[in-house]
């Protein structure tokens, strides 16, 4: 998973220096934000909204009043990859949160039981 994002913040180095090459803009002006879609770039200027369009592998989702929202090819295929990686580890947890819970469970009926039968003979 740290390869993933090493990959994510790679590509975002990337944009930036293409979006500064292309525009004259600083390159500290493409964000990338992990959004409830996954990772996104994020330019503050509406206005950039045909620069971005012109250039090669852009693809724009959406525009805001914060900015707008793209994203390449690479960074969908990072954030796909990001996201099965986690999903795989959450599997992973869970699982393992299934043993222990039966386990916790027998216990508890097993000290159940023995307390039911340890108060049956104090009556014998």
């Amino acid at each position: 998973m740290d390869e993933t994002v090493s990959s994510i913040e790679a590509e975002h180095s990337r944009m930036g220096r293409l979006w500064s090459e292309e525009t004259g803009k600083e390159s500290k002006d493409v964000r990338l934000e992990y959004l409830n879609n996954g990772y996104m770039f994020r330019i503050p200027n509406t206005n950039s909204e045909k620069s971005l369009r012109k250039m090669d592998g852009v693809r724009v989702s959406c525009i805001l009043k914060n900015g707008v929202q793209f994203e390449t090819k690479k960074l969908k295929r990072l954030d796909e990859e990001y996201r099965a990686t986690l999903e795989e580890y959450e599997q992973t947890q869970r699982a393992g949160e299934l043993p222990l819970f039966f386990f916790l469970f027998f216990l508890f009926f097993f000290f159940l039981l023995q307390a039911s039968f340890l108060f049956i003979l104090s009556f014998a």
